[in-house]
């Protein structure tokens, strides 16, 4: 079956429904990659993020620009907690934007534009998906049965009516903490 072969009337309502169900998944997900990625806007993002991985990202941030947070006065952990609470007006964030969009964006490089998201559903938990976003799709949209692509984990979780990311590069649930564990 081609691309030009797909009829969704022919579809089960089963089928159906989970493909109408992914595609808010899909969507968000897009969203976040566009921002990220495409026009490197953390702030942009952030809305779109989990609260566990705003956090984790925090610490992270914290804990690798501790000596020189603690030579200005911060303490760490208030630190990471308010540029949670109030993101692009905290006074560290221009420093803290570019270094995680620099340095998440180095280790899990992508072009938006050549990506492709798989589409089958991956559940980690209940309310919590993975999606595996493919740095180039096939030739003409499938892959071929045993054929391997370059990935990056993006999993996603249900808060509220909306799906946010909860991970970036790792395909498991992130867990704060000093040092926070994404990985």
């Amino acid at each position: 079956m081609t691309n030009d072969d797909f009829d969704f009337s022919a579809l089960s309502q089963e089928e159906k429904e989970v493909i109408l169900s992914q595609a808010k998944i899909v969507q968000s997900a897009w969203r976040f990659l566009e921002e990220f990625y495409t026009h490197g806007d953390l702030e942009a993002c952030w809305g779109l993020m989990d609260p566990t991985l705003r956090l984790c990202w925090a610490q992270w941030w914290s804990g690798e620009n501790a000596s020189a947070l603690k030579t200005d006065g911060y303490d760490l952990a208030q630190t990471a907690e308010d540029l949670v609470e109030h993101g692009d007006s905290h006074e560290a964030w221009d420093d803290f934007q570019r270094v995680i969009l620099r340095e998440f964006r180095s280790a899990f490089p992508l072009d938006v534009d050549q990506a492709g998201i798989g589409a089958e559903p991956r559940v980690i938990a209940q309310d919590v998906q993975l999606l595996y976003v493919h740095v180039k799709p096939p030739e003409r949209g499938r892959w071929k049965p045993d054929e391997t692509s370059l990935v990056r984990p993006l999993v996603l979780r249900l808060v509220g009516s909306e799906w946010k990311i909860l991970n970036l590069g790792y395909d498991q649930i992130p867990e704060p903490g000093w040092p926070p564990k994404l990985g």
